[in-house]
């Protein structure tokens, strides 16, 4: 797989910039929007407002390759994090969070599900939920392909992964990494 054409990508920067107004205009939703710069794909995180989608965490400064010592209190937000692919009109949300700590390292939001890390109450997963539909249907109303968690885990074994592809050679790809992957 490669880039799409310039037309094609056209279509897509111009789907993305009629899409994030009316995600912006979510009531009661924090939007934090980054470019396809160093993806195959632009990404919005959502967190809703109230304090129970925030937590209090701290790290072992060693998990950022800085000296052993006492651990560094932070902050984090639980929200969606939406997926835009560059590729073709195919889109991705899923339950996410980002962190901040007090030494300036941070954890960007991404396609991980953060119940391995962070147990998400039923509330709180119902009011996701509640968001995910409003978002999904504002990117089918754009035209966007939204794929569900197990279309994303399709194995593709007819695909290889070009060279800008960051892929763990002894995986399989999956639809999820044909459209949403890390430029070398």
């Amino acid at each position: 797989m490669g880039w799409p054409t310039e037309e094609a990508e056209e279509k897509i920067i111009d789907s993305i910039q009629q899409l994030s107004p009316k995600i912006r205009s979510i009531q009661n939703v924090s939007v934090y929007e980054r470019d396809a710069e160093e993806c195959s794909y632009h990404t919005f995180f959502l967190v809703i407002s109230g304090e129970q989608f925030r937590y209090k965490t701290e790290t072992d400064p060693n998990d950022f390759e800085e000296e052993v010592g006492d651990s560094v209190p932070g902050s984090g937000e639980i929200g969606l994090i939406v997926g835009l692919s560059m590729l073709a009109p195919i889109a991705m949300v899923a339950t996410s969070y980002q962190e901040s700590f007090e030494n300036g390292d941070y954890t960007e939001p991404d396609f991980r599900s953060p119940e391995s890390e962070y147990p998400i109450h039923p509330d709180i997963a119902a009011e996701l939920a509640v968001l995910s539909a409003k978002v999904v249907s504002l990117m089918q109303e754009q035209g966007l392909r939204v794929l569900s968690v197990d279309e994303a885990r399709q194995k593709t074994p007819w695909l290889k992964p070009c060279e800008e592809v960051a892929l763990d050679p002894q995986g399989e790809m999956t639809v999820f990494d044909a459209f949403f992957f890390g430029r070398m």
